[in-house]
């Protein structure tokens, strides 16, 4: 199928998944789900550097929600790691 508009016109370009790691991943998870309709992720997650098994959360979300989410993580654990990717380079 080929698109109607230009790549930097899709949706998608404007759209980012961000992945959330935090120990504090539920009060995240409540924070985000009562702020924004959006559907997130969690997953199990298994780090080379620790035994123990963690939650990430996955989450997309417009460009210009990237600070909102930023800050409202940040709120509620700053050591939280926040990993931000472009969805066009999977379009």
């Amino acid at each position: 199928m080929i698109p109607l508009y230009g790549r930097r016109t899709q949706r998608c370009y404007f759209q980012r998944m961000v992945r959330i790691h935090s120990e504090r991943h539920e009060r995240i998870k409540e924070r985000l789900q009562d702020r924004k309709e959006r559907s997130i992720r969690p997953l199990n997650s298994h780090p080379m550097h620790r035994s123990a098994e963690e939650k990430v959360l996955y989450i997309v979300v417009y460009r210009l929600e990237l600070v909102t989410i930023r800050e409202l993580v940040r709120s509620v654990d700053p050591d939280a790691g926040l990993t931000v990717w472009r969805m066009d380079h999977w379009s």
